[in-house]
């Protein structure tokens, strides 16, 4: 599965970039374009609203990246975050870091609308500070209609769900049009050319499926999984 350093010479777009682990995969613009720096971080390539992604060939799967946010502005023209399922710039699935109200939020774009992942607000984002100009590692585990999001590899949840919302996560409602999306990538809008993307990648867990059970054997130390 593919991971991006994004180390080659200044002002190499995307599209123009081998990606180092693995060269199998590639980048696709859905709009706009991102440029490399060898500083080893990704920018807006200009000043316009910019998406990008990886067919990694799996809905189901995690990725990651570090994100510095703008320290430019935080109205919603210079926000940034990842893309978790994307089809085409009409279709797709991604987390907006909001600076402006401090929080996080998991949206969807069906048909060509902008809207909110789950059935509502409290399903569908949560309170969180990240700051303006500040960096931060945000992960996302993308399992059916479920989204769990890390940052700084601490769990955050939604405001719904009971217990915090941490058996489920984000639950997502509206969105199986995008069930079979493989493309997972970044983006940034328009403004937010201070905006940096660091070492993007993602990866399919080796367990998958759901646990039927976990049955104790009286030797100490000896544990069977059904799967």
């Amino acid at each position: 599965y593919p991971y991006d350093d994004f180390v080659d010479t200044t002002g190499t777009v995307l599209t123009s970039h081998s990606i180092p682990y693995d060269t199998g995969f590639s980048w696709v613009n859905g709009e706009g374009a991102f440029k490399c720096n060898s500083g080893g971080w990704a920018e807006l390539n200009s000043g316009a609203d910019s998406l990008s992604v990886i067919d990694m060939g799996e809905t189901d799967l995690e990725i990651a990246a570090e994100i510095t946010t703008s320290a430019a502005g935080t109205t919603s023209t210079y926000e940034s975050g990842l893309v978790l399922r994307y089809v085409d710039i009409d279709n797709y699935l991604y987390v907006r870091i909001v600076t402006a109200s401090n929080h996080i939020e998991i949206r969807k774009v069906i048909g060509g609308t902008d809207s909110l992942a789950g059935t509502g607000t409290a399903d569908s984002q949560v309170s969180y500070t990240w700051g303006a100009g500040v960096k931060k590692k945000i992960g996302a585990e993308i399992h059916g209609n479920t989204i769990r999001l890390f940052i700084d590899d601490a769990k955050v949840y939604p405001d719904s769900g009971g217990d915090g919302g941490n058996y489920q996560g984000f639950k997502l409602s509206g969105a199986s049009a995008l069930d079979d999306a493989t493309k997972h990538g970044i983006y940034a809008q328009q403004h937010g050319t201070d905006v940096k993307f660091f070492e993007f990648g993602g990866f399919r867990p080796l367990f998958r499926g759901t646990l039927k059970e976990i049955t104790p054997r009286p030797q100490k130390g000896m544990i069977f999984l059904r799967i």
